[in-house]
């Protein structure tokens, strides 16, 4: 299959952006500006609470305990990056022709509670690297598979919301019980509760709004019985097993920066880095925008390739400009910097933390495209190259240089990554 290159020209770029009209008003814009703008406003929203809960707790909690309630934040978080694979490999199995993509039912419940029993012990080494002490190794042992349970059916959820065209009930799914399990934790510790009753509550909160989702979304859910024989052929297919496998390499990967940084960082230095993170990944709600749809054209459609082109040119472009207003939020507002950082970060540091983040944007839409074609084998071994790449450097750079390594070390794994991917489609494109 020939593909298109990804990365246009400068002119190219421009082009693709003026003519949006071809690209996106066939995909995210012909299901209404509205759509877009509640996408838009989830993201805005969860940012807002998240920093918001931050300023609160960092007033009322040391920081010991302010790093233990933030691990919780981050598990959940990482939990709910993790693709289960299951609904996407179904919609591989699709036929093109279908215009409505039913997800078999029982699979969202039975299929995320036994994959989250098998990546809990995963979970619950981060979850230990990461906690100050503040819950016990039986509460994290314990919770920890009811976390990453509810993380993948959001995900597998999210998956039949997208393939339907209904990205914004996807967005508010996910982004929805991320921040209400914030708030509802913050709530509880301004009460005076325990940090352990406060997670509980906090997942019992995130279980009922998954609840509300499962009813809202019922018409994309088949209600098949399964058979021994269903079980088996569901069970073995490779292609949730590389899309899991991918989504797993990459989460963890992704997240050894925070690993090192709880781990190895002074508590307030960790918890001012964990907040810049936060800020600026929040670039990649533009990413996120574009990856179901990316997907799931290319699912259904093996030749199309423009929008991935649309994609790339306005991560590009956008890119640009982030990382400009970044360098002069950190040139003219240092002082701003400094105190979320707790004086750990550098201008030069943030400002590559966020050319990094762009770079990863193009390699995350990239590998959705790889994955839409059945590429799942070669985008988790990328992934998987990608993590070695960033155990070694994060961890060598932050020792070397604290908190600016760590900025100079995602640099690194962007690059890298990026670099890998672009040799793959070019070897692709000259089979």
């Amino acid at each position: 299959m020939k593909l298109a290159t990804p990365f246009p020209s400068v002119s190219g770029v421009l082009r693709n952006i003026l003519k949006t009209r071809i690209g996106l008003r066939s995909s995210i814009l012909n299901s209404s500006t509205r759509r877009a703008t509640v996408l838009t406003f989830a993201y805005v929203a969860t940012t807002s609470v998240f920093v918001v809960v931050f300023i609160f707790l960092k007033g009322i909690l040391r920081p010991d305990t302010l790093q233990s309630a933030l691990g919780y934040i981050f598990i959940s978080s990482l939990a709910a990056g993790i693709e289960p694979g299951t609904a996407k490999a179904q919609l591989l199995r699709t036929s093109s022709g279908g215009n409505l993509f039913r997800f078999a039912s029982p699979w969202l419940f039975i299929g995320s509670a036994g994959k989250a029993v098998l990546l809990s012990p995963l979970l619950i080494v981060v979850w230990l690297l990461t906690d100050a002490g503040e819950l016990s190794t039986l509460s994290i042992v314990m919770w920890s598979p009811a976390v990453v349970a509810i993380g993948f059916m959001s995900s597998d959820l999210r998956v039949a919301f997208d393939a339907n065209g209904r990205y914004a009930s996807a967005i508010w799914l996910k982004q929805g019980s991320l921040s209400i399990g914030l708030l509802t934790l913050t709530l509880a510790i301004a009460s005076r509760l325990s940090i352990q009753v406060a997670l509980a509550i906090s997942l019992l909160v995130r279980l009922f709004w998954l609840g509300i989702f499962v009813v809202r979304g019922g018409q994309y859910l088949e209600r098949t019985p399964l058979k021994r024989e269903a079980v088996l052929s569901e069970g073995m297919d490779r292609r949730w097993i590389d899309l899991a496998l991918t989504s797993a390499i990459g989460a963890v990967g992704g997240s050894l920066d925070r690993i090192i940084a709880f781990r190895y960082l002074d508590a307030s230095v960790a918890n001012g880095y964990y907040i810049i993170y936060e800020l600026l990944s929040k670039f990649w709600l533009i990413p996120y925008l574009f990856i179901p749809i990316v997907f799931a054209k290319r699912a259904r459609n093996p030749d199309q390739s423009q929008f991935v082109r649309v994609a790339v040119a306005w991560i590009m472009g956008l890119g640009i400009i982030f990382v400009a207003a970044v360098a002069l939020m950190a040139t003219f507002l240092p002082r701003l910097i400094e105190y979320v950082t707790n004086g750990g970060a550098s201008n030069a540091g943030v400002t590559l933390l966020a050319v990094a983040i762009v770079l990863i944007s193009l390699s995350m839409v990239l590998n959705a495209d790889l994955q839409g074609m059945d590429r799942t084998r070669a985008v988790a071994t990328i992934s998987f190259l990608g993590v070695i790449v960033s155990a070694i450097a994060f961890y060598a750079l932050t020792s070397y240089a604290a908190l600016e390594g760590l900025c100079l070390a995602w640099l690194l794994k962007g690059a890298l990554e990026l670099a890998m991917i672009l040799v793959f489609i070019f070897y692709l494109r000259q089979k």
